[in-house]
C-alpha cells in the first residue's frame, strides 16, 4: 500500500487517495471526508488541494519561495492547463512548466482550438529531481509509460534523457479526460491527448544560458503559457531572449556579408519586423532533422501568423535593454526611402549613419508598426557582440572556424537527433509511428 521515495516520502498511497478523493461518488463523500479530517497536512501539501484547482506548493519549505502557481484571474486556457497540470501529475518537486505549440496558441491555417482533429497538447514539466519524480509520476501514471521503460524503472528512464536524448524525456500520445477543459483539445472524444516532457531544473537551466543543445531554449524563443514559475529559470530565460536578438541579428547581418563580423567593424544595415521575428523563430529548427520529413516547414510562418503580438510583448522589452545598453542602436525607416539588399536587406557602412540614428522612435516603429516596417540597426562594438554569444556557439565558431550560421545548426542537428532517437525508445515503435504519422497529416493541412 505504501511506497517511498529516497527521501522517505510516501508516494503511491497519496497518489492512489488523491485519485480516490477528487473521483469519488456522492454517496462515499462520508468515508471521503472522514479519510480527509485524519490525513496530515504535510501530505495533502503532496499531492494538492482538491478545491482550489491549482497545484500546491512544493513539499520541500525552501521550494514555496521560488515556485508559485499563476493566481486566479488568469486567462481561462491557463486555468484549465493548471488544473490539468493538478489533476493528473504529480506537483510536487515541479520548479517550473510551460505549455507550447499549435495545441494551445493558435496558428491560423492549421487548428482552431477545440477541433475534433486538434494536435496534441504539449507540456514541458522542469523537475529538481526527476528520479524521485518520475518514481511518483510511475506509480500514478504507468500507462503513460512504453512497457520496456516502466519495466526498467525511473532511474532507467532518466539515464535515456541524459545519454540517448537531448536532456528531455517525453511520454507522447498520452490521453487523458478532458473533464471542465473546455477550449481546447479534440472535441468529441471524451479527453484531451497531450504530450509532456521531463527535465531537470539544472539541465535547462544550463540550456537557457549556454545553448547546450537549445532544445528547451529554442522552445521558450516562442510565446509558451506558463504554469508553474521558478525565479532562476526566468531569470535565465531574460538572458536566452536576449541571447536570441542578438543572434538573430547577427545572422542577419552574416546573410549579408557571406561571413562573420570581423573586430571593430561598424556595421549598419537594415530589416523588416517580420525578418527580425522569422529570424528569432527559425533558430531552433536551423539544423533540425526533423524539418521537411516529420515537421513542418511552415511552422515558423504559422507561428508569426498567429503569436505577433505576443512576440512584441517578449521581444521589444529585450530590444530596449540592448539599446539601453549600447550594444545596439535601432531606428525607423520612413516607408520608400530603403531599397533594400540581398534578401530584402539592405547594408551600408557609414560612422555618421550610426550617430544619426535615434532608438527611441525605433523601438516605438517597432512596437506599433506593421510587419512590413523597416529599421535601420547599427552594431557599434560588433566584435562585443559576438563575444556575447551563448558558450557553445561561441567554442563552435573559435574550435571549428566556422559561420555562426553553420555552429548553430550543428548545435541544433545533434540535439534533435538524440531527441529523435530517444522518441523511438520512449514511446515505443508503435506509438512512434502515430506519433510521425500526425505530423505527416499536420505537414499537409
Amino acid at each position: 500500500l505504501f511506497q517511498t521515495d529516497r527521501h522517505g516520502r510516501v508516494i503511491s498511497f497519496l497518489s492512489s487517495f488523491y485519485s480516490f478523493q477528487s473521483a469519488c461518488p456522492p454517496c462515499l463523500y462520508p468515508i471521503r471526508d472522514t479519510l480527509v479530517s485524519f490525513t496530515p497536512t504535510w501530505t495533502q501539501a503532496a499531492v494538492g488541494s482538491s478545491t482550489t484547482g491549482l497545484p500546491a506548493p512544493n513539499m520541500d519549505s525552501d521550494a514555496s519561495d521560488v515556485t508559485n502557481i499563476k493566481s486566479s484571474g488568469v486567462k481561462d486556457l491557463r486555468s484549465n492547463l493548471a488544473r490539468l497540470l493538478h489533476d493528473h501529475f504529480p506537483v510536487a518537486g515541479i520548479d517550473h512548466a510551460f505549455a507550447y505549440g499549435s495545441g494551445v496558441l493558435p496558428q491560423p491555417g492549421l487548428y482552431q482550438l477545440g477541433d475534433s482533429q486538434a494536435p496534441m497538447v504539449d507540456l514541458l514539466f522542469v523537475v529538481r529531481e526527476p528520479v524521485d519524480w518520475h518514481t511518483a509520476n510511475m506509480s500514478r501514471n504507468p500507462h503513460h509509460y512504453a512497457k520496456p521503460m516502466s519495466m526498467l524503472g525511473p532511474s532507467a528512464v532518466h539515464w535515456a534523457s541524459q545519454n540517448i536524448g537531448s536532456g528531455v524525456y517525453f511520454n507522447a500520445m498520452v490521453d487523458l479526460p478532458a473533464s471542465g477543459l473546455d477550449g481546447f483539445g479534440p472535441k468529441g472524444l471524451g479527453g484531451v491527448k497531450i504530450k509532456y516532457g521531463v527535465a531537470s531544473t539544472d539541465s535547462v537551466h544550463r540550456d537557457l544560458i549556454e545553448w547546450s543543445s537549445l532544445y528547451v531554449a529554442g522552445r521558450l524563443h516562442k510565446p509558451v503559457e506558463t504554469l508553474v514559475e521558478d525565479q532562476r529559470i526566468v531569470e535565465a530565460q531574460q538572458r536566452n531572449l536576449s541571447s536570441a536578438v542578438r543572434t538573430a541579428i547577427l545572422l542577419l547581418v552574416e546573410r549579408i556579408a557571406a561571413a562573420r563580423i570581423r573586430s571593430n567593424e561598424a556595421s549598419s544595415f537594415s530589416f523588416s519586423a517580420s525578418q527580425l521575428f522569422h529570424t528569432i523563430c527559425s533558430l531552433s529548427y536551423t539544423g533540425d532533422v526533423r524539418v521537411g520529413i516529420a515537421e513542418d516547414a511552415r511552422k515558423v510562418d504559422r507561428i508569426l501568423d498567429g503569436s505577433r503580438d505576443r512576440l512584441l510583448d517578449m521581444y521589444v522589452p529585450i530590444l530596449e535593454q540592448e539599446v539601453a545598453h549600447g550594444t545596439i542602436s535601432l531606428e525607423s525607416i520612413p516607408e520608400g526611402r530603403t531599397n533594400g539588399g540581398p534578401g530584402g536587406i539592405n547594408s551600408t557602412n557609414s560612422t555618421n549613419s550610426i550617430n544619426s540614428i535615434n532608438s527611441t522612435n525605433g523601438i516605438d516603429a517597432l512596437r506599433l508598426g506593421s510587419d512590413g516596417s523597416r529599421f535601420r540597426v547599427s552594431l557599434p562594438h560588433a566584435d562585443g557582440l559576438v563575444a556575447s554569444l551563448p558558450a557553445a556557439l561561441r567554442q563552435k565558431i573559435t574550435e571549428q572556424g566556422c559561420s555562426l550560421h553553420s555552429a548553430l545548426a550543428s548545435t541544433v542537428r545533434r540535439s534533435s537527433a538524440r531527441q529523435a532517437a530517444l522518441g523511438l525508445v520512449s514511446a515505443g515503435p508503435a506509438k512512434a509511428a502515430r506519433y510521425v504519422w500526425r505530423k505527416l497529416a499536420k505537414m499537409v493541412r
